[in-house]
């Protein structure tokens, strides 16, 4: 997708949608041909199947050492974000044997828990977001389509012959999946691509340790050991927080990162020589990491983990820093954090690129009553996206037909919607802020329009779809609760009409996409959100027992158990379940015993 919007615009203006992208003109721009459309748009149908259409959200947690929290020990708290199922991904669990006992959050069929507690040392994840994965243009033998040219000679392909049933027909269909040094040849996919590419990713490297790495996190005892634990992490690299209850605090960016011998892999390379080939991964004891820094917490959202000093290339595709920023901005309000101020923390929803972008949108002319009465509303908005909030309701749609305003008609109709279906959030404010950007002339009208007028052009079109939705004209009357719901869609049934509402649930809900709260809307089917915290959890290093958790749905699959939904209002209002880790402490418990 990068590769033909720099193709169709040139490196300048399609920058601006790729926040820290190359303008330089020595990158190689391929002619992917139809083939390069075709990979883009699956690409978007394939988040779209994963409910993980909003990229850039991704997830939060931070640690605040005991000299800043009221228990005197440290707090550590985590909410993962995935695509919103039910069944729920996760399931609550406290496991214990001779040597171990933990609690936390369990994936069905994987051991042990990726995010959680043992008897010494609290652990949370989010998603740390390294280029690990690049495109390779491979030549292929004119003689020979089984064979590629590596340094000036041709090499076989690998060749996994798959066999796939197919309802209706007599006989499986063959296919012979072809794969490069580099990976498998995604362009097999379609027959449209020019181009010939190949996926190199870490995580289809051979000896993925990553499990491993997992089970000794729930062993270790002390940062020591946790950094042990963490030297047999492959990926996805993940950024670690860590809290023991001998007061200390760390973080950790493990993985396999690579090292490239020149490039940083934006955007597709030659495969046929190793002048851009992976020379190796980034050091264990080289990669980020931290342990108690002067400031007493640690906080990350996703956002860029390193300086531009670090000696190597990480990434340049950061999510904004919206959500850290404001986690930042809450723990040094106090001077001391209570459990109940970081529960406090994972529910706000205040939006700061509502209040970034606010001073733009307020200098959008006006020509009816119903847009002057929706400016008021903004002016006098706090910028906090409230389930009740008109002002909320009105900042959402205005940003969402503002987004296709700026780009659809320079991109076209696929294009621009495979964009917006990735579109990274700050370009809007680099955006915004030059008032000729070209991104805001229509090139479809013989006229030259600037920001302003394309702001006003998107605010007529968000007050007649929000008209339309709620049946009011009166703004005040408007909800933001009202169009924006969270979706918890049951794969398969959820696909099927007589089964949706069966199986399916949803429920109304505030935030956005930049709030802590994380509740991002989607462009394919506006104002619903697929895209959740999770899971929550707030790990009390003074009193295990004080420490509570929370998951989306319920414990059960099963549709006709009390415990299928019941716990998705709580999770909307954010409470939480106690996380009892003594046994004395637990009333009632169900136990599942393994015995050898």
């Amino acid at each position: 997708m990068l590769a033909q919007i720099y193709q169709a615009r040139g490196p300048e203006p399609a920058s601006l949608l790729f926040p820290a992208a190359p303008t330089d003109r020595t990158l190689i721009l391929p002619n992917l041909g139809q083939g390069a459309g075709a990979l883009a748009h699956l690409s978007t149908d394939v988040r779209a199947m994963l409910g993980a259409e909003a990229l850039n959200i991704g997830s939060n947690n931070w640690v605040v050492g005991g000299s800043r929290t009221t228990t005197g020990k440290p707090l550590l708290a985590n909410d993962p974000h995935l695509g919103a199922q039910i069944p729920s991904i996760w399931y609550l669990a406290s496991i214990q044997g001779n040597r171990l006992h933990a609690i936390g959050a369990t994936l069905p069929g994987m051991p042990g828990i990726p995010s959680g507690h043992n008897d010494r040392i609290a652990w949370g994840v989010t998603n740390l977001g390294p280029d690990v994965q690049d495109l390779y243009m491979e030549r292929v033998n004119p003689a020979n389509p089984n064979e590629v040219e590596v340094n000036g000679a041709w090499q076989p392909l690998t060749i996994i012959s798959e066999t796939i049933q197919v309802k209706g027909r007599k006989e499986p269909i063959t296919w012979a999946a072809r794969a490069s040094r580099h990976g498998p040849l995604i362009s097999d996919v379609t027959s449209d691509a020019t181009t010939t590419l190949a996926l190199r990713w870490t995580s289809l490297d051979a000896g993925d340790t990553t499990l491993e790495a997992f089970m000794q996190v729930m062993y270790a005892g002390n940062w020591d050991e946790f950094r042990t634990a963490l030297r047999a992490y492959v990926g996805p690299s993940q950024n670690f927080v860590y809290a023991d209850v001998d007061g200390n605090i760390g973080y950790y960016g493990p993985g396999r990162i690579p090292i490239r011998a020149q490039g940083n892999g934006f955007m597709p390379a030659p495969g046929w020589n190793d002048e851009y080939a992976w020379t190796g991964f980034i050091p264990f004891d080289e990669l980020p990491h931290d342990f108690n820094p002067a400031s007493g917490f640690i906080v990350t959202a996703n956002n860029k983990v390193v300086p531009d000093a670090y000696p190597y290339f990480l990434a340049t595709d950061w999510a904004p820093p919206y959500r850290a920023t404001r986690i930042v901005q809450m723990i040094e309000a106090k001077a001391k954090l209570s459990p109940d101020d970081i529960a406090a923390m994972h529910a706000d929803q205040l939006s700061l690129q509502a209040l970034e972008l606010l001073p733009f949108f307020l200098q959008t002319p006006t020509q009816t009553p119903q847009e002057a009465q929706a400016l008021d509303l903004l002016k006098n908005w706090d910028g906090v996206m409230r389930q009740d909030s008109a002002a909320a309701a009105i900042y959402a749609a205005w940003l969402l037909h503002l987004q296709p305003a700026l780009v659809q008609d320079d991109l076209g109709k696929t294009l621009g919607a495979d964009y917006l279906s990735s579109f990274h959030p700050t370009y809007l404010l680099q955006t915004l802020g030059q008032a000729n950007s070209p991104w805001c002339d229509n090139v479809l009208t013989p006229g030259n329009e600037d920001c302003r007028t394309t702001q006003h052009v998107a605010l007529q079109a968000a007050l007649k779809d929000l008209t339309e939705r709620m049946g009011s004209d009166d703004l005040k009357n408007w909800r933001w609760d009202k169009i924006h719901f969270t979706e918890f869609p049951h794969n398969p049934f959820d696909q099927v009409s007589a089964l949706k509402n069966i199986f399916s649930r949803q429920i109304p809900n505030g935030g956005d996409g930049s709030t802590v709260d994380v509740a991002p809307f989607r462009a394919s089917k506006p104002y619903a959100q697929r895209h959740v915290p999770s899971y929550r959890h707030i790990s009390d290093l003074s009193d295990w027992n004080s420490s509570r958790f929370m998951h989306t749905t319920g414990q059960s699959g099963n549709v006709l158990s009390s415990h299928y939904d019941d716990l998705i209002a709580r999770w909307q209002k954010v409470e939480y379940l106690p996380m009892r880790f003594d046994r004395d402490q637990v009333k009632a418990v169900s136990t599942l015993k393994l015995q050898p």
